[in-house]
């Protein structure tokens, strides 16, 4: 029942994502349309990464770096963050800019 119901909402999330994708480019608004880009392959990324990262942190013998596990997985899970950052920088600097004119 939860996870039918978290499914349902990250199912919405994307669709508005997809809204808000189109509404950018409708009215030629780019820093949206890369912003909404951006937070779509994440959310994509999310679905699919449990699948794939898993079986890697597993079967990893020595972690890249001279890094520990922990140090590693704390790595990846960075990355995800970091673009979720670019992509609300790209969107409110697209917003500002926009303001202006």
């Amino acid at each position: 029942m939860i996870k039918t119901l978290y499914l349902l909402m990250d199912l919405t999330f994307v669709g508005l994502l997809i809204f808000g994708l189109l509404q950018s480019k409708r009215y030629s608004f780019f820093a949206g349309v890369y912003s909404f880009l951006i937070l779509i392959f994440l959310k994509l990324y999310s679905f699919v990464a449990p699948y794939s990262i898993k079986p890697i942190i597993e079967n990893i013998s020595e972690p890249p770096f001279g890094s520990s596990t922990s140090e590693f997985v704390a790595f990846l899970n960075l990355i995800p963050k970091t673009l979720n950052l670019i992509a609300f920088s790209i969107l409110i600097i697209g917003l500002f800019q926009r303001l202006k004119k």
